[in-house]
């Protein structure tokens, strides 16, 4: 039982969201902020307003949802909302045609035909095009582009497209096509975007394509919310993640706020999708009420809200419908959890197994003297194998069940049955290649909780030695059997990446994981042009060094190189001198810092 499961609260909040969505219907683009610890019901206020669009059924206004625990790489995103949208009929010519130029320009190695016809097969435009392109094949002419008259397409790419051997002539097909295209549709505004694609193509690095993807999404989308007069609203939720790295610190740090410029950037020419998106509501969700400046922080003025703890009447409402019949507990229950959500629901955990045990309600005291003891009451409670198996899974923190099997110390498949039921451990799919991926995650409250517990607990150090032994064990070969990389290989090796980063408190040794561990995963990543993904980990292993430590030590400086070689690879060539600047001025600093006073000049 939640108390998120239960929506009993956020009246209030509800009437803000609808009072801003009638502003959304008088045109432009409007943002609300929730923000608040974990465990207080965010996600399940989206889900309430979603719900209650399906109820109404608003034929023209559209939502998407994405939560930041299924993936922080913009290109993936854009391409999740690009599949949602186009059920609603929305088409993505300029986004699908940059994007697979992009495709083209990081090909360092060989890309595998398997690769290349997965990739197209989820391309409705790119297929149009394929089937389309027999009827230009023997007329068109060469050199559309003569920067990238030279540039081959390989041979894998080439079979699906008849006649075209370069990718100049690749280039002509799909110009002709969506000419024709927004001829049909009245679409005048597209010859200097189609050029500006294949201009950023021909750059000698792909970083300056990639940047364009944004613009390309909003104009595609743009284009149909003009011809439809549809609105559009996008939900997301756990926002810290896409500013915060992999943990997703409770502080998002000023020199973080660069890992979301593709949604809030406001320099003119390279706008993020807030700017973009007309007629569109953000409702953005997360811990951290967002720091945003420039003109978004004017936007944002007024419309960040707090959301609190439950109400008194809207607890003992959530405690009712939970099956906790007598009133005078249910009064004891919100004065010990003042209203907290996943206080309430740790309780109402602890409340059925007593039940259960016992086929009476518990006394009050069983849940403690004040809300602190609730979750060390839980676990105090629990039999020593169950105990085991929740430690277990809290030290992994997110996990499949295959997972769970061969990595959990002590997994029992009866216990473990039993454990998902608990509140804080939640149930998600995660959208990965070709199929969805079923993860379960820890409440991250309650899992800081438990392993700082653990670590602080000498007897039970040999556990996350364990865990990490039996994770790398499963890792290794899932990440080297794989053919190539995908979506799977970097959500598991974010996941690995995530585990050491939370088990590991010394700055030296974490860098020391991460040469043995990752850096050569890493590495591969950088080869292919998943530089996301790879600054994403970095980053990671980086700010919990300086939560450690400070940033003036050899390990900081290490990942600063490290952050300047995907930025190189990227081409992002600015960000790179920056990140190469402060790894020298860290290693100087540091051996200034030890040379003896009398030699200091």
């Amino acid at each position: 039982m939640q108390a998120q499961g239960i929506f009993v609260d956020r009246v209030d909040p509800q009437k803000i969201f609808w009072a801003r969505y009638d502003k959304l219907r008088g045109g432009g683009s409007k943002i609300i902020s929730f923000y608040g610890a974990g465990g207080l019901g965010k996600t399940r206020l989206a889900e309430k307003i979603m719900d209650e669009f399906a109820a109404q059924k608003v034929d023209d206004v559209k939502y998407l949802f994405h939560d930041f625990i299924n993936g922080t790489d913009m290109r993936s995103i854009l391409r999740r909302w690009k599949v949602e949208l186009q059920t609603f009929g929305c088409e993505f010519p300029l986004f699908e045609t940059g994007d697979f130029y992009l495709f083209v320009k990081q090909g360092k190695k060989k890309i595998t035909e398997q690769q290349f016809h997965s990739w197209i097969k989820k391309s409705k435009w790119l297929n149009y095009v394929a089937k389309s392109s027999e009827n230009f094949a023997d007329n068109f002419m060469p050199g559309v582009n003569s920067v990238a008259a030279a540039l081959d397409i390989t041979s894998d790419m080439l079979r699906i497209f008849p006649g075209v051997k370069t990718f100049a002539q690749l280039a002509g097909v799909v110009d002709k096509i969506m000419a024709k295209r927004e001829h049909e549709k009245n679409l005048d505004n597209h010859a200097e975007i189609r050029e500006e694609i294949y201009n950023r193509f021909a750059e000698a690095n792909p970083h300056e394509l990639e940047k364009f993807l944004p613009f390309l999404f909003a104009q595609d989308v743009s284009d149909w919310l003009q011809l439809t007069n549809n609105k559009l609203i996008i939900f997301l939720e756990t926002y810290e993640l896409l500013a915060g790295a992999l943990s997703g610190g409770d502080e998002l740090a000023e020199d973080n706020l660069h890992r979301d410029w593709w949604l809030r950037d406001d320099t003119e020419g390279e706008e993020g999708l807030i700017f973009m998106l007309p007629d569109t509501l953000w409702v953005i969700s997360g811990r951290n009420k967002l720091r945003w400046k420039g003109e978004l922080a004017d936007a944002l003025e007024g419309n960040q809200f707090l959301l609190g703890n439950l109400s008194q009447e809207d607890s003992l409402d959530f405690l009712t419908q939970a099956g906790v019949k007598s009133p005078e507990l249910r009064e004891e229950i919100f004065k010990l959890t003042e209203g907290y959500p996943l206080y309430l629901d740790v309780c109402i955990d602890a409340y059925e197994k007593y039940f259960e045990l016992n086929e009476q309600a518990p006394p009050i005291d069983y849940f403690g003297q004040d809300r602190e003891k609730i979750i060390e009451r839980l676990m105090k409670y629990m039999d020593d194998d169950s105990r085991l198996l929740i430690d277990g899974a809290a030290i992994l923190g997110a996990w499949t069940d295959d997972m769970a099997q061969k990595i959990i110390y002590g997994y029992d498949p009866n216990i473990y049955l039993n454990a998902k039921k608990f509140s804080f451990i939640h149930r998600r799919n995660i959208p990965l290649d070709d199929s969805n991926l079923e993860i379960f995650r820890f409440d991250r409250t309650l899992q800081k909780f438990i392993l700082d517990a653990i670590k602080q607990d000498e007897d039970l150090n040999w556990l996350t030695d364990e865990t990490l032994t039996a994770a790398e064990k499963y890792f290794n070969p899932l990440l080297d059997d794989r053919e190539f990389i995908d979506e799977t290989f970097c959500f598991y090796l974010k996941l690995w990446a995530e585990l050491i980063v939370n088990l590991t408190d010394d700055a030296e040794l974490l860098q020391t994981r991460y040469e043995e561990k990752l850096s050569s995963y890493v590495y591969n990543l950088i080869d292919v042009y998943e530089v996301t993904t790879a600054e994403e980990i970095i980053t990671a292993f980086q700010d919990k060094i300086i939560a450690l430590a400070s940033e003036e030590n050899i390990p900081c400086a290490y990942f600063d190189g490290e952050l300047y070689r995907v930025m190189s690879e990227r081409g992002d060539y600015e960000a790179a001198t920056f990140y190469a600047n402060l790894s020298v001025k860290n290693i100087l600093n540091r051996l200034t810092r030890n040379i003896p006073k009398r030699l200091t000049p």
